[in-house]
């Protein structure tokens, strides 16, 4: 998930629509705001929930963010990449 300072969220007018936990990276839970707001990427405009960040918080652009507008990371050349998208029938 995208996570965005909680001041810069409250400052647009984002709205927290409920509370969700979290597992970090080391094993620890934490329990964070989340809401929806519109995302522009590249071009690309989107609606995507959004964690509020606190202080201690990284600014993060999720993978889901990323998918959503049909983009990958190129860690390489620390760049963004358009990729085409696949679809499976089931």
């Amino acid at each position: 998930m995208t996570f965005v300072p909680r001041e810069m969220l409250e400052r647009l007018g984002v709205q927290s629509t409920e509370q969700e936990e979290f597992e970090l990276a080391d094993g620890r839970t934490i329990w964070r705001s989340v809401g929806e707001t519109r995302v522009r990427l590249e071009g690309r405009v989107l609606t995507r929930k959004v964690g509020f960040g606190e202080p201690e918080d990284a600014s993060v652009l999720g993978t889901d963010t990323l998918e959503g507008a049909g983009l990958a990371v190129d860690p390489v050349n620390r760049r963004l990449l358009p990729v085409r998208r696949r679809f499976y029938e089931l």
